[in-house]
């Protein structure tokens, strides 16, 4: 059981998942779109839940019914188009303000603020760390 299916059970009142997650064929569909292989932490996520929402956090993802119109498309589409410089990433997160998280295609997660000159931030943290730190954050 991974650190994430751990927190998940424990908090399981507080925590949002999609209720119609995504099958193998979507999955593979938007890496299509994107030009991107999930990794398998990412990969993993997604068809276990979907997405999940932890209180105030929203972490972005693929869900059946809405398919290549899902937040994790749909916004990592958006950031491409604006900055132009993300191939090869997705958004896993909208921090506001234009900022981003980001995931590689080796569930290494990065922090991107376009108004910074330095805009891309390793953060050093795999997909399944960086999503137990955020929740722990505010848990």
């Amino acid at each position: 059981m991974s650190r994430i299916d751990q927190f998940v059970q424990s908090h399981s009142a507080d925590i949002l998942t999609s209720p119609v997650k995504p099958n193998i064929d979507t999955i593979r569909e938007a890496e299509e779109l994107l030009t991107f292989t999930f990794g398998k932490q990412l990969n993993s996520y997604l068809t276990t839940y979907g997405f999940l929402i932890y209180q105030f956090i929203e972490l972005h993802g693929i869900n059946e019914r809405q398919k290549m119109s899902s937040d994790l498309i749909i916004n990592t589409q958006k950031a491409r188009e604006n900055f132009g410089d993300l191939e090869g990433f997705v958004v896993i997160e909208n921090l506001g303000g234009g900022n981003y998280i980001l995931c590689d295609e080796q569930d290494q997660v990065h922090e991107y603020l376009p108004m910074n000159e330095k805009k891309m931030k390793p953060l050093k943290l795999t997909f399944d760390e960086y999503v137990i730190n955020r929740f722990n954050e505010i848990d």
